[in-house]
């Protein structure tokens, strides 16, 4: 009698140990699918930029003898200063320049007189080699020195051309309409050849970059229009032009997208957050989109699918379908088949459910 006991004792242990009761129902979260004939935009978000800049140098070194003036102010010309294309912008001592041109014709008329005597004297000494008066050493000694008069007078030359272009390019003009961005010396100051001076940038049309993947490209070529709206700004929509479209490089699957915007009325400012919208075309076909959250692994390699949710007799059990789909566009993906509107899909807690798992759904 005993050991009944303890064995009756024994499997009631085992049995509460292993949670003789049902399991408890998995809470989860639904999506009702729904359908429409329009395919989910992508929204992506970049900065504006200017749709030029241009850095201006002088080719020739000097020193700055002032900038142009504002048109109003009177005052030179600074960063924020919008200024029209041809504007004087700054302009080097001229006194300078006119002195390094005076002194190079001054050296090539030297060293002109120098190759024309030298040439005299070479003449002279051919034909006092004809006759034999001179040795073939003193001949080629006068040659020599014609040669190097000629050299000289090239270089002399090419001095003067130098200091008559430095004369002409001393000024630096406005290349487009825009703002001065940017002014790195002051009058006065000696600048190196090539080196920045002023920048001016076009805010008369801007550019927003953004990367965007292939799928959300939807057909998207150079010219075609798209939607911006402004970050902070809800009823600012305006409407972009895809100016370049740049294939990923090694494999990777986002395309820099570049759009213009035209900007007269100069309401965007360079460095506002722009909202890029790429909406694909309309179609008759109906289009089913789920979360990406909600897709877990199909029974098949490589497979994916959904959770459904189906009650029977008062209980929600899940049902694993494998999916055929399209697109990925942001956080949705677009379904071929496999889902019919009106199901109840899991996107929350799906990746912890097992096929006619009981699911407690979540409001």
């Amino acid at each position: 009698m005993r050991c009944l006991l303890l064995s009756s004792l024994a499997v009631s242990v085992l049995a509460c140990a292993q949670g003789g009761g049902p399991a408890p129902a998995q809470a989860v979260r639904v999506e009702t699918v729904a359908q429409a004939h329009d395919a989910p935009s992508a929204t992506f978000e970049g900065v504006a930029t200017y749709g030029r800049q241009s850095a201006l140098s002088f080719r020739f070194p000097g020193y700055v003898e002032r900038f142009g003036a504002h048109p109003t102010e009177g005052r030179a010309l600074a960063p924020g200063d919008r200024v029209k294309a041809g504007t004087l912008l700054a302009s080097l001592r001229a006194s300078d320049l006119r002195n390094q041109l005076a002194e190079a014709n001054g050296m090539g008329a030297e060293v002109g007189a120098g190759q024309a005597k030298a040439k005299a004297d070479y003449d002279q000494a051919r034909a006092l080699f004809d006759g034999g008066a001179i040795s073939k050493a003193e001949l080629n000694a006068a040659h020599a020195r014609y040669l190097s008069a000629s050299g000289a007078t090239s270089a002399a030359h090419a001095r003067v051309s130098s200091a008559k272009l430095a004369l002409q390019d001393a000024t630096l003009t406005a290349p487009f309409d825009g703002v001065v961005l940017a002014r790195t010396v002051d009058e006065g100051g000696l600048v190196a050849a090539g080196a920045p001076v002023l920048s001016v940038g076009d805010d008369d049309t801007l550019r927003v970059v953004v990367s965007v993947p292939r799928e959300a490209l939807s057909g998207t070529t150079v010219g075609a229009s798209v939607t911006v709206r402004r970050e902070g700004a809800a009823n600012t929509i305006l409407s972009g032009t895809v100016g370049k479209l740049t294939a990923p490089a090694g494999g990777l699957p986002f395309f820099d997208v570049e759009v213009v915007l035209a900007n007269e009325d100069h309401a965007l400012q360079p460095g506002d957050t722009l909202r890029v919208v790429f909406t694909k075309a309309r179609t008759d076909r109906p289009l089913v989109t789920v979360p990406v959250r909600a897709l877990v692994r199909g029974a098949a390699e490589g497979e994916l699918a959904v959770f459904t949710v189906d009650d029977a007799n008062g209980v929600s059990r899940a049902h694993r379908k494998p999916l055929r789909l399209a697109n990925v566009v942001q956080d949705r993906v677009e379904v071929l088949s496999g889902l019919a509107v009106g199901e109840r899909v899991v996107v929350q807690g799906a990746s912890f459910l097992a096929e006619r798992e009981r699911v407690s759904v979540l409001p």
